[in-house]
């Protein structure tokens, strides 16, 4: 974002992304730091993340509802598709190594 489109912002606006911050900040610190530490090399990742930001319709870790369920397949099935290559390239490594 740019200066402009935010320095108006008052505690509404900025919620959203302080939360991100707090609830995010660890996840997103790890994953710098692995990327740093397992650069890819020769074609080869050593370091993968498959993640969403939205858990719909609920984020409550322990909701087993039908809907939540489905709605958690439905998200797996969009990374799967998403990040394809990452897993075909994944597995092959996994199969490599056995």
């Amino acid at each position: 974002m740019y200066y402009e489109q935010i320095k108006d912002w008052g505690i509404a606006q900025w919620s959203q992304p302080l939360l991100d911050i707090v609830f995010d900040g660890v996840a997103d610190t790890i994953d710098y730091q692995l990327k740093q530490l397992l650069p890819s090399k020769f074609c080869q990742k050593y370091y993968y993340r498959f993640q969403t930001d939205k858990l719909e319709p609920s984020d409550i870790i322990d909701d087993t509802s039908y809907r939540n369920i489905q709605s958690l397949k439905s998200l797996a099935q969009t990374i799967i598709e998403t990040q394809d290559k990452d897993l075909e390239e994944l597995c092959q490594q996994l199969s490599d190594n056995t």
